[in-house]
């Protein structure tokens, strides 16, 4: 909440300096996200997204294209966000921009396994792995990470999704993000729990619920436990 006021008024003060209030929007955007308020989301990355066209700036329009189609498959709108990330692919090849690459392969990935298609799915996260790996982005690797883990685990390759998850889990406790990190404690007690790991897979349900109560304690809404991927 604290972050929403701050960023209202840099917004404010902004008004004047068109690539300043990109910048505020997208953050905007990503705490509305957080909140599980996607609309709101999607309003201020719309917004971005038109002061970044008139600034002819691809690489972050990249960015944002990306961010905006994660948050068009938060609302269901799959369809609309094929179309929105391959304009962030197209953005991002034009800036040679390898980490709004590695976002859209994200995006892509996520949308793939919606759609049933396991190994597109598999794919496009790995390439998002490898990209993010190479700019390097840890926080985006966590991310890619994470959505690699859950569709080897329905691509019937839970051991290697173990892997994955854990190794996200590991950069998100350095990183201190208890938002993501209890979303992964409870991914990694699932793959745990799916191979017969029970009492371990309890040990990262204890953590996730911890984690959770701690971001609950900040006044978030109830969407924020339904985080699965990102």
């Amino acid at each position: 909440r604290e972050a929403l006021v701050a960023l209202e008024q840099a917004a404010a003060l902004a008004e004047a300096e068109p690539a300043r209030l990109a910048e505020t929007e997208q953050a905007l955007a990503g705490v509305y996200d957080r909140l599980g308020d996607w609309g709101l989301a999607e309003a201020h990355l719309v917004a971005a997204r038109d002061l970044l066209r008139d600034l002819a700036d691809e690489r972050t329009l990249g960015q944002v294209h990306a961010e905006l189609a994660l948050v068009q498959h938060r609302l269901g709108r799959s369809a609309e966000a094929k179309e929105t990330a391959a304009d962030a692919a197209r953005c991002a090849t034009a800036a040679r921009d390898r980490g709004a690459l590695a976002r859209v392969g994200n995006v892509l990935g996520m949308l793939a396994s919606t759609a049933g298609d396991d190994d597109a799915a598999i794919a496009h996260l790995e390439e998002a792995v490898h990209l993010a790996r190479a700019v390097p982005d840890n926080e985006l690797l966590v991310a890619a990470l994470n959505n690699l883990a859950h569709a080897r685990h329905r691509g019937g390759r839970t051991e290697i999704a173990l892997e994955a998850a854990t190794e996200a889990l590991s950069l998100a406790e350095r990183q201190g993000d208890l938002h993501h990190l209890a979303a992964l404690h409870s991914h990694v007690a699932d793959l745990l729990h799916a191979l017969g790991r029970e009492a371990e897979s309890m040990e990262q349900l204890k953590a996730s619920a911890s984690a959770f109560a701690a971001v609950d304690e900040a006044g978030a809404r109830p969407q924020v436990w339904t985080l699965t991927e990102w």
